[in-house]
């Protein structure tokens, strides 16, 4: 089991990738399901879900025609979860938090990709709205 200071570590990695892949989303102009899209691949192979969703992040992008920097951040959060051995349950709670983040930004002008969640806590604290 791991200790709390190594679960709080995973669990701040997990949230880094989160505003990674959903701020990468929002500079992308990827739409909001193309990400619910992405949850959902989670449940085709639960025991694999870090390999499906990064496959299925590539394929939509192909499809799309956009969306390919998005799909590569996916997929080097994927092969995080993966190498970590975590299952369905971490892919849909990452890209939960991913889906949360691009809803923050959505209707913001944001000029580069969040490196971490406490980038994007400090962007909406200094937000201004019109």
């Amino acid at each position: 089991m791991a200790s709390p200071s190594e679960a709080g570590q995973y669990e701040l990695e997990l949230m880094n990738w989160a505003a990674r892949i959903g701020s990468q989303a929002k500079l992308d102009g990827i739409a909001k399901s193309q990400i619910e899209q992405l949850i959902g691949s989670a449940e085709l192979i639960p025991e694999h879900a870090p390999l499906i969703t990064a496959a299925f992040a590539h394929r939509q992008a192909e499809r799309l025609k956009k969306g390919h920097n998005t799909a590569r951040v996916i997929s080097q959060a994927m092969k995080w979860l993966y190498q970590e051995k975590r299952d369905k349950n971490e892919v849909r709670k990452l890209l939960g938090l991913a889906k949360w983040v691009f809803e923050c930004v959505e209707n913001q002008y944001i000029r580069e990709q969040f490196k971490t969640f406490e980038d994007l806590v400090k962007s909406l604290a200094e937000e201004k709205r019109r």
